[in-house]
């Protein structure tokens, strides 16, 4: 038979990665709707509340919580990277489409011109561009003056404005001349007339006689012209070529703001083009920028005015520098230089502000007297009278200063003083509670502004000493002897560091200081101990480890070899016998010298007989050697 089929195996939800379960916690940004979620099939229900315990223990072993922490801050950096993406690219559209607009945004007009007859001449702001019928696409936006001529026409004259993108259509009919006898003959007197005005015209303007004089310009000639013959081509042209040359001008002075300029070639103008808009609209323009600078000049001047008397009040003359009285009443003479006020009163600041000079001077303000006359002179730089004055303020002005400048070393001086001496009681504090390295640092900050560190010396030696820093310590007391020789302290802890080194002639040096003064704690007796202490040790240390030539008396005879001395030991070593002896100076007794070299002791309990041949060392050992087995025994 079949084998029977495997048992259907629980129901196990797919397993999500680390990266998937880290986002889980983290709120996605859905740009779809989402799927609806699968269900398990109804088979796998029962193992529901078993799995998801699993997986939630699965999941959190394999999710720390810092890498939650991590996620929200990948998530966080995500939207300020998509905002800042959004925000470069609404720039970047704002600017294309700006660019777009410009780029198809028409820059001309376009102009059409038909006459009847046709064969006219254009001319387009005095410039010839064609003849009739006549189309432009391309003219430059803005006001322009068109003018059409044939022969035996009277010619037509337009002022258009061309927009951009748009087109202008102009038609005209030519009207003829008329050609009656009379006018003929009146028209050849005319001709002839016109011929020798537009001459003068013509000179006139190439002269740069344009507006004067009255009777001789080139306008004047122009409008003779066109009272003979109104549309003469000649008088027209010249008139336009002056009216776009002065116009022109007149823009760039207004561009400038020489509204002066502006009012005075708009009035000239407006007498030979009384009807042009443009003129009489930059006239206006004028008057009224000149009415208002006049009415602000009248409103600053009340304001200096209100400040300079305030200064006067308040003896402000001269000084200080921007706000005094002489520079508020030349501010106003600048706009005003006739002003009654600023006259008279800059007079009576001047006598004022001398008269406050000498009373500086009286009083030894030198200081004010300096700054008053220096300020003085330069508004009035040619007074003799206060520029000797001021030589004379100068140099009381320099001694002021060295006063106080020597005035303010002393005062910074006292301070640092202060400062050295509240380091110093600390230092001292700190040694006496035993806190030495504490005291170290004060003492240090304290000797460079001391007046006398020799106590902060000594003190920081005693530090050192108790830090067993025996280098320092040493250093330190010599800087405080030096510094003050009477400084016995000093000298006495030298001696004992030395005496304690066994550097023996200096100890000597610095306990003799200390003997000549007074040591607190320390008795002079002790003193005078350790410094024939001192003395014996210095004079022993020269016999010790000396190979001494000595014989040894025996009872029937001798024998020769050398005596040697140590800190502890006496040592006996003959050349040839057997006698050699070595004993404790300790354990010597009833120790004797002869006259000259006899040397004589007992150990135990045997007498011992040498005759010293070095006669110095004997000497020595004489004087010393009895001391010094006292300083042992003790």
């Amino acid at each position: 038979p079949p084998p029977p089929p495997p048992p259907t195996p629980p129901y196990q939800p797919p397993q999500k990665s680390e990266t998937e379960m880290n986002r889980a916690e983290i709120p996605e940004i859905k740009l779809k709707e989402e799927l609806p979620e699968e269900k398990a099939p109804e088979e796998n229900i029962i193992y529901e509340d078993v799995e998801e315990e699993k997986l939630k223990k699965r999941t959190e072993q394999m999710v720390p919580p810092k890498t939650v922490k991590k996620n929200f801050k990948n998530s966080k950096t995500l939207y300020i990277v998509i905002g800042i993406v959004g925000v470069s690219l609404i720039i970047f559209v704002l600017l294309l489409l700006f660019l777009l607009k410009n780029l198809f945004t028409p820059h001309f007009g376009s102009l059409e011109i038909k006459s009847n007859p046709p064969a006219a001449k254009i001319y387009l702001d005095g410039a010839p561009i064609g003849n009739t019928p006549f189309l432009q696409e391309k003219i430059d936006t803005g006001k322009h003056i068109v003018v059409i001529r044939k022969d035996g026409y009277k010619p037509v004259r337009w002022e258009i404005e061309i927009n951009p993108g748009k087109k202008v259509t102009l038609e005209a009919t030519l009207k003829s001349y008329e050609a009656t006898q009379t006018a003929n003959n009146q028209k050849m007197v005319g001709v002839e007339e016109i011929d020798d005005l537009v001459e003068k015209a013509k000179n006139a303007y190439d002269e740069n006689r344009i507006f004067a004089p009255e009777d001789d310009c080139a306008l004047y000639y122009c409008d003779e012209i066109l009272k003979i013959d109104p549309e003469n081509e000649s008088a027209l042209d010249l008139k336009d070529k002056i009216l776009n040359e002065k116009m022109n001008s007149i823009k760039k002075a207004a561009r400038w703001g020489n509204w002066y300029l502006v009012k005075k070639e708009t009035e000239l103008l407006k007498k030979y083009f009384p009807d042009n808009e443009d003129v009489n609209n930059l006239n206006q323009k004028a008057n009224n920028k000149i009415a208002l600078y006049f009415k602000r000049k009248k409103q600053t001047i009340a304001k200096y005015k209100k400040l300079a008397e305030k200064a006067i009040r308040d003896k402000r003359y001269v000084t200080p520098p921007g706000d005094n009285a002489i520079e508020y009443l030349k501010q106003i003479l600048k706009l005003d230089r006739n002003n009654y006020f600023a006259k008279k009163s800059i007079n009576k600041v001047k006598d004022a502000a001398s008269f406050q000079i000498d009373a500086a001077v009286i009083n030894s303000k030198w200081e004010k007297a300096n700054e008053i006359a220096k300020a003085y002179l330069n508004f009035f730089p040619n007074d003799y009278k206060i520029k000797r004055k001021s030589e004379l303020i100068k140099k009381k002005y320099q001694e002021y200063l060295k006063k106080v400048e020597i005035n303010k070393k002393l005062m910074m001086k006292k301070e640092k003083i202060k400062k050295a001496k509240e380091e110093f009681l600390a230092g001292i504090d700190n040694y006496n509670n035993g806190r030495y390295q504490i005291a170290v640092k004060h003492l240090l900050n304290s000797i460079q502004n001391l007046p006398n560190p020799s106590k902060a010396y000594f003190y920081l030696g005693a530090c050192f000493l108790e830090l067993k820093n025996i280098k320092n310590a040493t250093s330190y007391f010599k800087k405080a002897l030096s510094l003050n020789p009477k400084d016995y302290t000093s000298a006495y802890e030298l001696g004992i560091i030395y005496l304690s080194t066994k550097k023996f002639d200096k100890a000597i040096k610095y306990l003799k200081i200390a003997k000549n003064g007074i040591v607190p704690g320390v008795s002079p007796q002790k003193i005078d101990k350790l410094y024939q202490k001192a003395i014996i040790l210095s004079k022993m240390s020269s016999v010790f480890r000396s190979s001494i030539p000595a014989e040894h008396k025996h009872f029937i005879g001798s024998c020769s070899g050398y005596i040697i001395f140590t800190e502890n030991t006496f040592r006996y070593e003959p050349t040839s016998s057997s006698h050699e002896l070595q004993a404790n100076l300790k354990d010597l007794e009833d120790v004797s010298f002869g006259e000259t070299s006899g040397f004589n002791f007992k150990y135990l309990g045997k007498k011992y007989k040498y005759k010293i041949e070095d006669h110095n060392k004997f000497i020595i050992l004489k004087s010393y050697l009895k001391k010094y087995l006292k300083l042992i025994k003790k």
